[in-house]
């Protein structure tokens, strides 16, 4: 098993997740990635499916974004809570930007709890909010 090193800077290590969100639609799912170091938050969009394609669609996005490529030059871990069958793919998008990636739910649950319960949060005082 790949350990995930002690966040010690900057983007070195990433949690990314989709958050499930009740909607009038049904479900949808926001796609959060949290540097663990400065507890900075990535969003890369909505989306009603967390599949597999939904996740690729996201790191290439998280990829891409300005302030995640500001440090560029360093090496970083990537952390997610499924599809360890698409590693491969996982690793193609995030290895020419220096990711690793690594599957470990625990650690993933530990640093993305507080995020989901201010999420949550705002979005329930923001309906309590248009109801009166």
């Amino acid at each position: 098993m790949v350990s995930i090193p002690k966040a010690t800077k900057p983007r070195e290590v990433i949690c990314f997740f989709p958050v499930e969100f009740p909607a009038k639609e049904g479900v949808v799912y926001f796609f959060i990635a949290k540097d663990v170091f400065s507890q900075f938050l990535f969003q890369t969009g909505l989306e009603q499916d967390n599949g597999i394609e939904q996740v690729l669609k996201h790191l290439v996005l998280l990829m891409k974004d300005e302030e995640f490529k500001r440090y560029s030059k360093q090496p970083f871990t990537l952390v997610l809570h499924k599809h360890q069958q698409h590693k491969m793919q996982i690793e193609q998008i995030i290895a020419p930007h220096g990711g690793s990636v690594v599957f470990d739910d625990l650690y993933l649950a530990r640093h993305m709890s507080d995020v989901m319960e201010d999420l949550y949060k705002s979005i329930t005082q923001r309906q309590g909010n248009s109801n009166g």
